[in-house]
């Protein structure tokens, strides 16, 4: 482990994720077992509770050994344990609606077990189609401090790694081209965790027929920093490690994530913007919001948030983060949150999208809608 990487492993936040995910974890497997067998009548004798034990550590297992030792065999548990992870909430979901619905229908079991399971499955499959579709969200926006249009490309949550592949890279990238950015800019979780990476992880990005910047989100971390770093190295992508650079008249702040208080409030004070230009802060988490609004940053890209990912997970997100998805005016400065490209744990989407953005900057001059 590098000093960068255990500087974000603080031991507080590590076991308080293990002690809250394991709880909800096993919670979860007791709720949908115990269900699933009084629906297909097995008995729970004593190795139950075994099973339910078992199962509910292998994600965390699969985490773990992926990010010890990243090989082919971790990262086939890996995949093989988000995919249970992602089926075991569609269970949950769907059981929950048969406890409601049995409150007031009484139905035979021998009808609810397959429909039960039918619906989980197919709320799977369609989670997993609809996650690898990829949308484009358009958005434009004005101002005097440029001549002419500008248009960015925004890429955020890839979570390149196991489930999500270098060959859905490739996609990705040849999506963005289709868009004619002048600008690509990746606000972070490229990488996802659990993986070995190298240039050839990310070759595709060499692709990108625009100028690109990166800054690093949480699970860059989790993957070992160091190693995704120093394979990026190799490609075009630029790190803006707390600085700026300026393209196309545009002042470009890019604010690395460590997960600490004050991280864009003391970038911002450090480099001092110019205000008479337009400014885009990239930053992984949509908060220090009146920070970037006082420091005179007309557009702020994020992204972590996935938008919830899926239901009901998006009304968690929105009152976690109120401004959780899509573009908000906060008055002098605009704040666009990706839903994100990847998935994080279940590779699956429902009622949220995996999606690119893409900023219009229009100034004077700029062009027709």
């Amino acid at each position: 482990m590098s000093g960068e990487r255990g500087r974000f492993f603080q031991g507080r936040r590590v076991l308080a994720f293990l002690v809250l995910f394991e709880t909800f974890s096993l919670l979860i497997h007791y709720y949908v077992f115990s269900h699933l067998f009084y629906l297909l009548d097995i008995q729970t004798d004593g190795w139950f509770w075994i099973f339910i034990i078992v199962s509910s550590v292998l994600w965390l297992v699969a985490m773990g050994l992926g990010m010890m030792h990243a090989s082919r065999a971790t990262a086939a548990f890996h995949v093989g344990s988000t995919f249970w992870l992602g089926l075991l909430f569609m269970f949950m979901f769907t059981l929950i609606g048969w406890d409601v619905v049995r409150q007031f229908v009484d139905v035979d079991r021998s009808i609810v077990a397959p429909t039960v399971i039918a619906i989980a499955l197919g709320a799977m499959i369609y989670g997993m189609m609809n996650a690898r579709f990829l949308r484009t969200k358009e958005h434009v926006i004005t101002t005097d401090k440029i001549e002419g249009e500008v248009r960015v490309a925004h890429l955020s949550d890839i979570h390149i790694g196991s489930v999500y592949t270098t060959a859905f890279l490739q996609k990705v990238v040849d999506r963005t081209n289709t868009l004619d950015p002048d600008l690509v800019l990746i606000t972070g979780d490229l990488a996802d965790g659990a993986h070995e990476y190298s240039y050839e992880t990310w070759k595709p990005l060499d692709d990108l027929k625009a100028p690109v910047y990166f800054v690093t989100g949480n699970h860059e971390h989790y993957a070992g920093i160091d190693q995704v770093l120093g394979s990026l190295d190799e490609t075009k992508v630029q790190r803006l490690m707390n600085r700026m650079v300026t393209e196309r008249d545009i002042q470009i702040v890019g604010v690395d994530y460590w997960g600490e208080r004050n991280e864009v409030a003391e970038t911002m004070d450090r480099i001092d913007p110019d205000g008479s230009k337009f400014t885009i802060l990239m930053y992984h988490v949509p908060r220090e919001l009146d920070v970037v609004k006082e420091r005179g940053v007309d557009l702020m890209l994020a992204g972590h948030t996935h938008a919830g990912q899926f239901f009901p997970f998006p009304f968690i997100a929105r009152m976690v983060w109120r401004k959780f998805r899509g573009l908000y005016d906060l008055g002098s400065t605009h704040l666009f949150v990706s839903s994100g490209i990847g998935t994080w744990g279940p590779p699956i989407r429902i009622g949220t999208s995996s999606q690119i953005g893409l900023l219009r900057i229009k100034g004077k001059a700029g062009g027709a809608a």
